[in-house]
């Protein structure tokens, strides 16, 4: 307010600030400087806490959990492209999302909000696994057990094919040691693989082919980890060799080879994992005992040995 007795210059000068004052006010509470913008999201953990459902190339199901930070106003929740279902923001740093149908393979999981996508990074990843909760080889049996995602297996033991440490044969399931989130098991003759959650393949048994993986020809009574194999997204176990799918839909194969089981244009036994040939976009596999046949994305199958 301008006092009465100020003179008329004075009055209209001291009321232009006055005036400048408030419209600078008015300017500064509709856009304060510095303002606190609205941050995108990031995604560092996707997990499938449970082992109860099927995934990869027999399509979605799970419900599974996003951790990361940011998810505010989520309009989407995205597997390799593919939109996931039932998305429900359980806080600012957790969500649960039903997986979409989706072939086998590694995809990035991606959050979108108000504020934009969240960046690709090495923590959103997933995989989708082709999942088998149950085989037999010959004589004994071995299944992943529900919740943990641990195995256990029953039958004949001599070559330690039970994975429990002993040679001894068991008429009733006993657990496979040092083994949890297992999504995939497949037996051979004598031998038996796990594929983890994550992509990693450990094996136990029978070993004088090499179709445990480990570079090695010793039998196993409990599971050793399969060498220079990377992520596997689906297993197989044929009579005395084994397949795994790999994430870019690579096929690597491992063992017997004298009838050219494992598709690598040569009949030697392989200690580790070795490239087939002409296997390319697979999303399943099986292996027969001196054969291995697979299912590319286009439906066509290609089969050696």
């Amino acid at each position: 307010m301008v006092h009465a007795s100020m003179r008329g210059g004075q009055a209209c000068l001291r009321a232009g600030l006055v005036a400048v004052i408030v419209i600078s006010g008015a300017l500064a509470l509709a856009a304060p400087a510095g303002a606190a913008q609205a941050k995108r999201p990031t995604v560092t953990r996707v997990t499938n806490p449970h082992f109860t459902a099927a995934t990869g190339s027999t399509g979605g199901g799970p419900r599974i959990k996003v951790k990361g930070s940011n998810f505010r106003h989520v309009k989407a929740v995205t597997f390799g492209g593919t939109r996931g279902r039932n998305v429900k923001v359980l806080s600012p740093t957790t969500l649960q999302v039903t997986l979409p149908p989706h072939p086998a393979g590694r995809v990035d999981v991606r959050v979108r909000t108000a504020a934009g996508l969240s960046p690709v990074n090495a923590r959103d990843r997933f995989f989708y696994q082709v999942r088998h909760r149950l085989d037999g080889g010959l004589n004994f049996s071995c299944r992943v057990n529900s919740g943990d995602g641990s195995v256990s297996c029953w039958g004949s033991n001599t070559f330690g094919q039970l994975g429990n440490g002993a040679k001894k044969a068991r008429s009733a399931p006993v657990q496979v040691k040092g083994l949890t989130r297992v999504v995939s098991v497949a037996s051979g003759n004598l031998h038996t693989c796990a594929l983890l959650a994550g992509g990693a393949v450990k094996c136990w048994g029978y070993n004088t082919d090499g179709q445990l993986g480990n570079g090695r020809r010793i039998n196993s009574r409990v599971p050793v980890t399969v060498g220079r194999l990377g992520n596997a997204v689906a297993i197989t176990a044929g009579g005395y060799h084994t397949c795994a799918i790999l994430t870019g839909n690579r096929v690597r194969c491992w063992g017997h080879n004298s009838y050219g089981e494992l598709g690598n244009g040569t009949r030697g036994r392989a200690l580790r994992p070795q490239p087939v040939h002409n296997m390319t976009n697979t999303v399943d596999i099986a292996a027969g005992a001196y054969f291995t046949c697979a299912t590319r994305r286009t439906g066509a199958e290609a089969c050696c040995g």
